[in-house]
């Protein structure tokens, strides 16, 4: 089916009802026409469906509440694949919010005029425990070639993203396995570091969206839960699968693996599952060897130092480190 909008925004919600109705009143000030509104809300218990009752008048907007709380990856691929029509789509956290009514008109320009991979925008980041705003902006403008953007992944400060601020098309993330690993909470940033390697991308300067940092932001949370801290991992060796499938040279993946800081990171995830389950542990390995063999063999020296450390005060380090599964906290 053809839609007649050109984006969808799609508002993934849990619990957050207030929030929710100030990230909807920014959608509703946009000077475009050209979009359509999604709420996908999971399973929320407060006055959620309340707020959503001001927005049910606007004929682009859409409703989706599902039965139980389907994760929030899972709940992404539900407001994307089965409510969203457009061809592209600004997945924007209920915690969120556009402070540029002309937002959504200048995704739209930049898609029209310059055939983009992807769109993304500057930012405000919102900082709740600091109270303060900080700036997000990248030293690109304009139409500009992904690898760029892929080799900045890891060098940028406060953060090297912002979801809020980017568009994709519908089919790519379908086609890149987006929703492909439901812990995996930076799946975000997979897709758009794949999507770097396959062409150009477009990046509007000026800020467009408020990202809200707060301590109740999910990925917080991969220190804490063993499915998450896997998840954590696999976006960026993901990455770096894709990325040499594409042509992309070792030069470049290497200056990646180095800008990320993904040794130090794979390293600590191996100890910390290794502290808390041995068979986590194994599991783990099993695993990455299969997809990235030549990783594990860039840390294999330095895991087994430091475990020769680390072994004799595993009570200590399990006590400071240790994971819990996200299985054993729902059972």
């Amino acid at each position: 089916m053809i839609s007649k909008y050109k984006i969808s925004v799609v508002i993934p919600t849990f619990n957050r009802a207030s929030l929710l109705d100030r990230a909807l009143g920014s959608v509703f000030q946009q000077n475009s026409t050209e979009f359509e509104v999604v709420v996908s809300d999971n399973c929320s218990t407060d006055n959620t469906t309340e707020v959503v009752e001001k927005y049910r008048k606007h004929n682009n907007f859409k409703y989706n509440r599902n039965e139980s709380n389907i994760g929030m990856v899972g709940n992404w691929q539900k407001a994307i694949c089965d409510v969203a029509t457009a061809d592209w789509f600004i997945l924007l956290s209920d915690d969120d919010f556009i402070i540029d009514r002309f937002f959504i008109s200048n995704v739209i320009n930049a898609i029209d005029n310059s055939n983009p991979i992807f769109v993304c925008s500057g930012a405000e980041i919102h900082d709740v425990t600091e109270r303060c705003i900080k700036e997000f902006a990248l030293p690109f403008d304009g139409l500009t070639p992904g690898i760029e953007l892929f080799l900045s992944r890891g060098k940028t400060q406060p953060l090297d993203s912002v979801l809020c601020s980017m568009a994709f098309k519908r089919a790519d993330a379908l086609e890149l396995g987006f929703f492909a690993n439901e812990n995996n909470l930076s799946c975000d940033s997979e897709l758009y570091l794949k999507l770097c390697t396959l062409g150009d991308f477009y990046y509007i300067k000026t800020p467009q969206t408020a990202y809200t940092l707060h301590q109740n932001n999910l990925i917080r949370s991969i220190n804490k839960y063993k499915e998450f801290r896997d998840g954590n991992i696999d976006y960026l060796i993901n990455s770096i699968t894709f990325a040499k499938s594409h042509g992309v040279s070792d030069h470049v993946i290497k200056q990646f693996i180095k800008n990320t800081g993904l040794k130090i990171k794979l390293i600590k995830t191996i100890l910390m599952l290794r502290v808390s389950n041995e068979y986590w542990y194994i599991d783990f390995l099993a695993r990455i060897n299969t997809i990235a063999p030549d990783l594990i063999d860039l840390v294999a020296l330095q895991v087994r130092v430091l475990w020769v450390f680390i072994k004799p005060f595993k009570s200590y380090f399990y006590e400071k480190y240790k994971l819990i599964s996200l299985r054993s906290e729902l059972n």
